[in-house]
């Protein structure tokens, strides 16, 4: 029983983490600037404005999408502060 206590505890402080360190859509702005800056993304990928994005909000995660032309055309899992891309 103890045993089981301890995992519960782990999996409730995952879970704590993950909601906590969601990104917002301010990380998410400030991540697709950076990667401009970078050059790693075009602006012209990015419908040329860094407001062109919708973001759905699954509580521990998110998924970001940059819209062009009123298209989703790429998709970034937002999780632990951290992007990750889903097309390629």
């Amino acid at each position: 029983m103890k045993k089981n206590s301890g995992v519960l505890v782990v999996l409730v402080l995952i879970v704590a983490a993950l909601f906590a360190l969601n990104p917002s859509s301010d990380d998410f702005k400030n991540y697709t600037r950076k990667q401009l800056e970078d050059g790693t993304i075009s602006k012209s990928s990015i419908g040329g404005s860094l407001g062109a994005y919708e973001r759905k909000n699954y509580g521990v995660f998110s998924v970001f999408y940059i819209t062009l032309l009123g298209e989703k055309n790429d998709r970034h899992l937002g999780v632990a502060k951290m992007f990750i891309k889903l097309d390629e």
